[in-house]
């Protein structure tokens, strides 16, 4: 009963935060072993009241007759804002009053962190001795009047969290066979071509509804804390169910998304489901190689400035549509100019390299990083993470200002003798771009 547009979506903390808390925590030089703590409110939504103007709304029969529920639904539309407002309230109150510094919380009642092994203190309620955030956080909900139960109270390393094994001290993130198998099931059956006999051929295609294909598009955000290189596997998809609303509508599944969706589940059968927090943490200055590169709307170039080689391509044809507008134009071979530059250090440098490219383009460096783009460029992104997981790679797209990538840029503009004079000994050779293709439309 509350309309589809008065539902705004609020941002949860996951494992991303908790790793960076980890990894802070390990680069500390004081830091010793570290054990992980969750914590989870008794029946939370139901602790939230509701304004007698909705409980009228709220007749629940029992035994033929009808009672008004007074307390938050599972399953109302608002029940898990509420929940969700609450308990950010209650974790500011833990950080800034209470000082229990690193909290994180998940949906609306799980709260989780990381304690210094040897630092425990005695909870008198349960009459045993917890990590002392933990501590502290079951006496702030004591004070509040917050429910909770000790079966729900747990501590370990490693320990489940958001259904991940983390552990805390090896900086690993762990999905299981079972959790990764069903995902892959899943995606396969949502993948799947519905058959209609249509004289002698099979024709059709798949159809859900809105929700399960937000359900699919959250179960893969989760398992992104394991996987976040896929994360292009859901370009199509969001850009499919945008504007939809309905959540009973059914939406058919088209060949992009079936695509995407298959290019992600082959990578998941290849994976061992598990994710290194240090194989991630790394500056800029401790790259092994790093390139510059530019697009024009005639030419690319990349330049490695330690061995002051640099390659230069005309842009393929065909690969924009000429009728598309020149700032529409440009972006593309930009994008195809990175991924071009990580294709040769990739093919030239050894496994387990870090590799940091820069580009002018701010749009380039916005969607390497974010890996979210318009399904247009999709086939870039994908290209790209293959070329990483299958060499074993590690890449970081940064912003340089243009007067600054001025070899890049002499060399897409095919100014090779400026390129030359700008730096003395420059050797220019050709290179060949991937023969990749962009989406259908833009």
């Amino acid at each position: 009963m509350i309309p589809q547009n008065d539902h705004p979506t609020y941002p949860l903390d996951n494992l991303h935060l908790l790793g960076e808390i980890l990894i802070s925590a390990q680069d500390n030089d004081n830091a010793s072993n570290l054990v992980l703590f969750k914590s989870d409110v008794a029946e939370a939504y139901r602790l939230m009241p509701m304004h007698p103007f909705w409980q009228v709304k709220q007749a629940v029969q029992i035994q033929g007759v009808l009672h008004i529920d007074r307390c938050g639904v599972f399953g109302g539309r608002k029940s898990g804002d509420y929940s969700v407002s609450f308990h950010a309230l209650v974790a500011w109150v833990a950080r800034e009053i209470k000082d229990i510094l690193d909290l994180s919380v998940y949906s609306s009642d799980d709260f989780y962190g990381a304690n210094d092994a040897t630092d425990y203190t005695f909870y008198p309620p349960y009459n045993q001795h917890l990590p002392s955030k933990q501590c502290r956080l079951l006496l702030l909900w004591d004070e509040l009047g917050i429910p909770h139960k000790p079966k729900k109270q747990v501590s370990g390393s490693p320990l489940i969290i958001i259904g991940i094994e983390v552990d805390p001290n090896r900086l690993m993130f762990t999905l299981s066979s079972d959790a990764r198998r069903s995902l892959i099931d899943d995606i396969s059956k949502f993948c799947q071509k519905r058959v209609k006999r249509k004289g002698a051929k099979a024709t059709g295609s798949s159809a859900f509804s809105l929700k399960c294909w937000q359900r699919l598009a959250g179960w893969l955000n989760w398992a992104f804390n394991i996987y976040p290189l896929l994360c292009p596997c859901l370009n199509h998809l969001y850009h499919k169910i945008g504007k939809k609303d309905r959540a009973e509508e059914l939406i058919f599944v088209n060949s992009d998304v079936r695509s995407d969706l298959s290019w992600a589940a082959e990578h998941l059968e290849q994976s061992d489901g598990v994710h290194l927090l240090c194989s991630i943490s790394w500056s800029p200055s401790e790259a092994d190689t790093t390139l510059y590169c530019d697009a024009s709307l005639t030419g690319m170039g990349f330049w490695y400035p330690e061995l002051n080689i640099a390659f230069h391509a005309s842009n393929p044809p065909n690969f924009v549509p000429a009728s598309s507008p020149a700032k529409e134009r440009i972006l593309p071979y930009e994008c195809l100019c990175v991924v071009s530059a990580l294709q040769h250090a990739a093919e030239s440098m050894p496994p387990h390299f870090r590799i940091v490219i820069f580009t002018d383009s701010d749009n380039t460096v916005a969607m390497f990083s974010s890996l979210r783009c318009l399904p247009w460029y999709n086939p870039l992104l994908r290209y790209a993470v293959d070329l990483l997981l299958s060499h074993d790679l590690q890449l970081c797209v940064l912003h340089v200002p243009g007067h600054l990538n001025i070899i890049a840029d002499f060399i897409s503009r095919t100014h090779l003798s400026d390129a030359i004079y700008a730096s003395p000994g420059l050797e220019i050779l050709p290179f060949e771009p991937p023969p990749l293709r962009l989406g259908p439309t833009l």
